[in-house]
């Protein structure tokens, strides 16, 4: 599906890897969105996995990882 978006619309015709691209999840350090499959690294803190997109943010989370789990569920959307 996506590689036929990519053909149609943007005149793709090259290799496309098989890679999954979902879930797209969010580093709870600085806020990027990124595909799971490509984040640099990922962490397991009270049984949720956090990923991460360098180094830096994994880190700063493994630091103080209450100081983002926080801000994460403040931030979570209310059902």
């Amino acid at each position: 599906m996506i590689y036929q978006f990519l053909q149609n619309r943007h005149e793709f015709d090259g290799d496309f890897s098989a890679k999954p691209l979902f879930p797209i999840i969010k580093d709870v350090v600085c806020g990027m969105r990124l595909s799971a499959s490509e984040a640099f690294d990922s962490k397991n803190y009270l049984g949720q996995i956090y990923y991460f997109c360098a180094s830096g943010c994994r880190d700063k989370f493994s630091k103080h990882p209450g100081h983002y789990v926080k801000k994460e569920v403040i931030n979570a959307p209310r059902p």
